[in-house]
Formats: C-alpha cells, structure tokens, sequence
C-alpha cells in the first residue's frame, strides 16, 4: 500500500507523520511505502519551465480580459490582480534570472548559511510563486500556505473546483507524471494524508485522478480530516466523490487495523475511527484515543530524499506528548479529539533522538507539542545531557514560574536553543477570561531568565478576545515595544473563534450573542458579540507590523509563525547572540522593502 502526503503544506522538511505510522507497521512486520507528494509538488513548480509557462498563460488570460467590452465584478477582480503582478518587471526578471540559483541556496550548506543569500533566496522564491499563482486566480499558493475562495465554499463548491484546470495548481502537477508514478506501483490501497485545511482540495484532486486509473480503495485522513469528521460524516455523498473511506483519530492506534481491513484479515467495525458507507447510511466505528506513547514504534525514513528539502540539513518534529496538560484555554481547540492527556517517557523520547542522529544522521528537533511542562522539560534535559546526545531543539511552552534560572540553563546545556512563549495579552481582565492559568506577573521574569540563558524568545501575542477594549488591545502592543530587549521575535495574532475551542461550549459567558461557521469546511466561526470590530482588530494589527517592522525590518526573522527550522539551524550554528546583533546589509540584489513584504507571519 501507499501512504501519499499531499500539498499543500511547509516544505522544508518531511512531515513526520508517514513515518511514523511506517514505525508503528513495521513492528507487526507490516510496511507501507511512504510517498511525499508535497517536496514533489514544489520542487516541479519552481523551475524556470514552470514559471514561463504559469507567466504565458497569466499573460494570455491577462490580454483576453483586456479585451472585453465589460466585465462583472469577479472579472473585473481578476484584471486588476493580473495587472499588478504582471506589472512587477523586477520581480519577473528576478525570477527568470535567479530561481535556480535561489532554490540551491536552501538546499547547499554553504549558501543557506550566509544570511543576505538566504533571505534573497526568500524574496525570490516568494515572488516566485505569486507570478505562478497569477495563472490560477484566485488560488494563491506560497511556501505556508494555499488561499483560494472555494475553501470557504461548501461541498459542492470544493469538488467543482477539484476538477477546474485552470484555477487548480494541483491538477496540473498530478496530470504531469504524478499519477503515473503512484499508479505503476499497482497498490492494494492508497492512504491520503491532509494535516490542514490547505490540502483539502489538493486531497480531492488526487482522489479523482486516481479512481479514472486504478479500482484499488482510497482512505483520506490526517489532523484535519478528524477535526472535520462531523461536517463531513453530513454528505454521504463524500464517499465516492472524495474518497472511498475516511478514518479519523489518531493514525498509531488505527494504522495496523486499517491495513490488516485492507488485507481482509479485519472488519470495518474493528477499525477505530472507520467512516464508510454501509446499507447506503454513513457508518463511523468510534475512535479511540492513544494513551500509551510508550510502545509507539520508532520513525522510519527509509528511502527518505532529505536533499529534495528545502533546508540545508534536516530537522524533523518530536513528539513528547498529546494534547495538553493544561488544556483549559477558552480560546485553543488543541485538545479536540486528544481529551486523554498522555506522555512519552522521557527515556523513549531521548531514545528515539539517539535512533534518528545515529540512523539519519539528524541533529536537530522541532518538538510539536502544543506544550511541555517544566518538570518534563528538567528530566528530559537531564537524560540528553548525560547522554551526550549533541542535538538541538525547539520547544513550546506555557510562560510558567517552574521555569526557573536553573531549568531554563540546563535545557541550554541539552540543546534547547528556542521557545515558543504563549503571552497573549497584558489585561488581566481578559488573562483571566482566556483561563491561561499561569502567574501573569512573572511573565517578564521569565522571559528575561530565558533570554539570558541564550535560549531564543519567540512571544505570540493576541488582540481581540471578545469583550476586550482598544485600550487593553493597545496595552498589549506596548508590552511588545517596552520589552524588545527580551522579546527576539514575536507575531501579534487576532483573535480567532476556532469551531472545536473550549469557547464555543458557553459562549454568551464571553459576550458572543451568535456565530456561525465561516465556511462549512472552515475550522473558523464568524461570530457577533462584545468587543473590537474587525476592522479595529486590523487596524491595531497592520499599525503593529509597520511600526514593529520600522524598528526590525533589518532584522533576521523579526515576525515570523513557520520558519522555525531554518531558525534553529541558524541558532545552533551561529548562536542567540549573533541573530540579536545581526543587520541585513541587502547585499544580494533585494531591498529592506521586499524582505519586510515577506509574509512570514501566515
């Protein structure tokens, strides 16, 4: 069988999650071959062919609409956009120039290490895609997301677009040799891989293009798909249209089930989290939840290409644990579907570092947990460093007082060289709505004690709960500029009322007198009730970014939510210190002004 990733999704390294369900197989002696779709996807799109051929049929499209007599609105939309990328002659000369050249700088050490090429090879790269994205309006692809308008659209909107030409970038990369080189293999059964919203339709599109090649059954699943489980279980319709089955929960515990069901050496009904058709009714086995992360099988990256990746070396995610030992923030949706908090040994997860370093030869780690406790944090430190383990790694975490001077050295000593701090807001009126349940006074003090350890700070920030006033917005966007001393990098975020967050339990506690979903497939709700506007909120938001920016544009990574494994190469390498002193001298062909129209925030 085939697991198949598809995009559109980061792609500066392999998502772990094929891996480690390939892990989990091999120890009943079953495997599965694990197919990234995703590098595949960008590393086709940007070549110099590709972008000529995006650039003639934007411009085509461009002189066609230029053409009419009259336009609706949409088209009217479309002109204008067309317009304004294609009026960019620099960026479009840049490309042509330079996107090879660009592409080599993320994947050849000695380039990806000089700053002013790295961050050229960002702008390129980025404009890049927006001139191809010119010739699927209006689907935007970039390297941390897809954007198009069908995604708030609903059933019928997504699977009408699945089969588009013209707007969907995927269908033209399956058409071009992806498919072939899935169907040659002969699978018993293909599993389909969505982590985000980003890769629904692309999840779509693959499905169709397969079932004209092959009978063999398709089962879609990932983190998204799981979230959406209700939403989707409503359209029977899915299946067969979208897939041929979908399994929700956590893939460790269904995975051997699910393939020993494809074998005919299982049923349905014991499949955790099976959603199938039966008796023309939509029929779901329940789901149930890891516990025991102490038996999960160790990753397996055979035949994993890490050059194909866009980073210099690679750095791949560890999970320590699922869902959260807090898990009470009114406004995170972390805990949806992982209710049963549970942890790996310490032990097993220092092992499992040993096993990758030695077999993969992989030194750094994105811990993915959504966040690890100080007491774990202190015993897992502790094993590294009398391990002698030699790797590093980034870590989230509440900003809570167990974080000591002490702990915050020692996780240095064992490779820690940055934190994702959660700060939200200064209010203590809105703290104690958002039930963040930390010490509010002794946020500073720690983020002090990390920054002097050499640890780097990564601080996100919120405006907008409900009910919050532009006074308490703005107290927090002081906060940011009365600490840059501590604070290295940070992302100011508004609010957004997630459909599974603990919220939407009471949500008149909160102010909220109605909301509704965004779209039927978006995890989002749109909602109306006390507090700043939209339009305060973004106000507040694009005020921060210029005045932040002012200060910081020349910064290395200032704002930024996805770029965190070229951020611990560069801390491992050159250390907190030297990206604090750092400034770009633009020495490599770009500006300040197109380094800060980076949107590394998304």
């Amino acid at each position: 069988g085939l697991f198949v990733f598809v995009p559109q999704w980061y792609p500066g390294n392999p998502y772990a999650a094929g891996a480690k369900l390939r892990g989990e197989l091999r120890k009943t002696g079953l495997d599965i071959e694990v197919v990234d779709l995703n590098i595949e996807f960008y590393n086709h799109i940007l070549t110099p062919e590709f972008l000529n051929d995006s650039l003639k049929a934007a411009r085509r499209e461009a002189e066609t609409l230029v053409g009419r007599a009259s336009l609706t609105a949409n088209e009217e939309k479309k002109r204008a956009y067309l317009s304004h990328v294609l009026g960019n002659e620099n960026a479009i000369s840049r490309a042509n120039k330079h996107l090879s050249e660009a592409v080599s700088v993320f994947k050849t050490k000695e380039k990806f290490f000089d700053p002013e090429k790295l961050m050229a090879a960002k702008v390129i790269i980025n404009e890049t895609l927006e001139l191809i994205s010119a010739a699927y309006y209006p689907g935007i692809i970039s390297f941390s997301n897809y954007a198009h308008p069908v995604l708030r659209g609903d059933f019928s909107a997504i699977d009408s677009a699945s089969v588009d030409k013209k707007t969907n970038v995927f269908f033209d990369f399956y058409q071009s040799g992806a498919i072939d080189r899935l169907c040659c293999q002969s699978p018993d059964y293909i599993l389909i891989s969505a982590a985000d919203y980003t890769q629904l339709l692309s999840a779509v599109t693959l499905y169709k293009l397969l079932k004209q090649r092959t009978s063999a059954p398709v089962i879609l699943g990932g983190n998204i798909i799981t979230k959406l489980s209700a939403r989707l279980c409503r359209h029977p319709e899915i299946f067969g249209a979208w897939c041929d089955y979908l399994c929700f929960g956590d893939g460790e515990k269904s995975i051997t089930d699910l393939v020993l069901f494809m074998q005919g050496k299982r049923t349905a009904s014991e499949v955790s989290g099976l959603a199938r058709i039966e008796s023309g009714a939509v029929k779901v086995t329940p789901y149930i939840l890891s516990t025991d992360l102490s038996a999960q099988g160790l990753p397996c990256f055979e035949q994993t290409d890490f050059s194909s990746y866009f980073s210099a070396e690679p750095v791949v995610t560890l999970q320590l644990s699922k869902g959260c030992y807090w898990g009470k923030c009114a406004f995170c949706d972390v805990s949806y579907s992982r209710a049963a908090y549970a942890v790996k040994p310490p032990e097993n997860a220092v092992r499992e570092i040993e096993f990758l370093r030695d077999t993969y030869g992989i030194h750094h780690f994105l811990i993915c947990d959504d966040s690890v406790s100080p007491t774990y944090h202190q015993k897992f430190s502790q094993l590294l460093i009398e391990r002698n383990c030699n790797v590093y790694f980034f870590s989230m975490a509440r900003l809570e007082t167990g974080f000591s001077e002490t702990l915050l050295e020692h996780m240095y000593r064992a490779g820690c060289r940055m934190i994702f701090w959660g700060y939200e807001a200064e209010s203590p009126r809105i703290m104690a709505a958002l039930n963040k349940g930390i010490d509010c006074s002794e946020r500073l003090n720690i983020l002090r004690r990390a920054h002097d350890s050499g640890i780097w700070n990564h601080v996100s920030f919120m405006i907008g709960f409900p009910g919050e006033t532009k006074k308490e917005a703005l107290t927090t966007v002081e906060t940011v500029f009365n600490n840059l001393d501590i604070i290295d990098s940070c992302y100011l975020t508004k609010f957004s009322f997630k459909a599974n967050a603990r919220i939407g339990i009471a949500p008149e506690s909160y102010g909220i007198s109605s909301y509704r979903p965004a779209g039927e497939f978006l995890l989002d709700n749109r909602y109306d009730g006390e507090g700043l506007t939209f339009e305060e909120k973004k106000e507040i938001s694009d005020a921060f970014r210029r005045r932040y920016l002012s200060i910081r544009g020349d910064r290395l990574w200032p704002l930024m939510c996805t770029d965190f494994e070229h951020h611990l190469l560069y801390l491992s390498k050159y250390g907190a210190q030297y990206l604090r002193n750092y400034r770009l001298r633009f020495s490599e062909g770009v500006s300040r002004a197109e380094i800060e129209k980076m949107d590394l925030t998304l």
